[in-house]
């Protein structure tokens, strides 16, 4: 932005003007025609009537001396006064940056006090004695880019004795009539400046860098939704599958066990007693026992089966490739796995039961609504026979359990 506004300066104080000079009429004494005169701000012409200008000085001076008597100042006559004051001022600012500045007409450079203190004798008035060469084919390219188009740019290239060279970040402004006003910041000693790039190969970088953060968000989207999906079909109590969660589970491994003709089998289990639980400790007390009974469950059953909260204080179990009778069997662990280890509530031991059904999957016959009734339904004898027990409930047999 400071760039822009010197450039702008230097512009402006540069644009040509025109005034106009009144002829006088030496023998008569009377004025004429008006002389259009062009003068620039850096160096005005002579004027072709010497006697005109004179006049037109004086009683400018006259005028100035009535408006503003503090102000007067004596006029040299047979030349204009320099208005070139914005010109010198900006011209002395960048000379006192700093930064590294380079006003660049053609292919002459103009360095400020600033640049020419970092080389001793500094090395030419052109390119190709300060641009190092890996960078100068590079860099006229953006150069005149930004000629071309009127444009600013941005890009990092290295000033100073081969020796001791360092890495400056540079700005490059077009300032009007083919001037490109160059300043250059210096970075960290650390800094590697990266290989000058030219239009298309600078294009090619950028879109390689939106492509890579692309990239980048498409994974962190991706991470969220992973997450969403978790918690969606979590139980935020027990943080087992809910029962959306597990019920979809259990029509896809009914139609696996359709199309690969594989046993399946699935066990209901329900907390014995949770209402005197709740009712004597507490509803608190009462989400710490089924947080326990969760874990355990989850802890003592095969890897490839699946558990879930089907609903207040019961679990539903998935056992793919499992008869009834393997079913039955980890039921009888399950119970005694519990009824062995009780929870601590409030330097309490409170002993807990678990009441099973368990039903196998019977191809052409089940489809997984029926299935999990016929487990309901081993789970309520079981609980009828005197809970802490399990029920295997066959389709037309009779039920079987301990």
């Amino acid at each position: 932005m400071f760039a822009r506004l010197v450039a702008a300066h230097i512009s402006l104080a540069q644009k040509p003007k025109s005034c106009k000079c009144r002829r006088m009429n030496v023998e008569t004494g009377e004025e004429s025609v008006l002389y259009t005169i062009r003068r620039s701000a850096i160096r005005p012409r002579e004027v072709d009537c010497p006697q005109a200008f004179a006049y037109n000085q004086n009683m400018k001076a006259k005028r100035s001396e009535k408006d503003h008597p503090q102000r007067r100042q004596p006029s040299r006559p047979g030349r204009m006064q320099k208005s070139g004051a914005p010109a010198a001022e900006a011209m002395a600012l960048l000379q006192s940056l700093p930064v590294l500045v380079i006003l660049i007409e053609g292919k002459r450079l103009i360095p400020n006090a600033t640049l020419k203190a970092l080389y001793s004798p500094f090395p030419a008035t052109d390119l190709s004695g300060l641009i190092p060469a890996p960078q100068r084919a590079a860099f006229e390219q953006l150069l005149e880019s930004v000629r071309r188009n009127h444009l600013s740019a941005q890009t990092l290239l290295e000033f100073g004795p081969p020796d001791q060279r360092a890495c400056y970040d540079c700005l490059l402004v077009h300032i009007g009539k083919g001037r490109v006003l160059l300043l250059a910041t210096p970075l960290p000693a650390q800094t590697a400046p990266p290989p000058l790039l030219g239009p298309l190969e600078q294009l090619n970088a950028e879109l390689q860098e939106v492509k890579r953060r692309l990239e980048i968000k498409e994974k962190e989207l991706q991470a969220v939704l992973a997450q969403v999906d978790e918690v969606a079909h979590t139980d935020p109590l027990t943080y087992l599958s809910n029962r959306r969660h597990i019920l979809g589970e259990l029509q896809r491994e009914v139609m696996r066990s359709e199309r690969y003709n594989t046993p399946l089998s699935i066990s209901m289990i329900d907390l014995d007693h949770f209402k005197r639980i709740n009712d004597t400790y507490g509803h608190s007390a009462g989400d710490q026992v089924l947080r326990f009974v969760a874990m355990q469950l989850r802890d003592h059953i095969r890897l490839p089966d699946i558990i879930g909260r089907y609903g207040g204080e019961e679990f539903l179990v998935l056992l793919p490739n499992s008869t009834a009778t393997a079913a039955s069997e980890q039921a009888a662990r399950l119970c005694q796995h519990i009824r062995s280890n009780p929870v601590l509530l409030n330097d309490r031991e409170i002993h807990l039961t678990v009441s099973i059904g368990v039903a196998q999957y019977h191809a052409g016959q089940d489809d997984w609504q029926t299935l999990l009734q016929r487990a309901d339904q081993a789970l309520y004898r079981a609980k009828q026979n005197g809970r802490d027990q399990w029920i295997l409930l066959e389709t037309q047999d009779a039920p079987k359990g301990e």
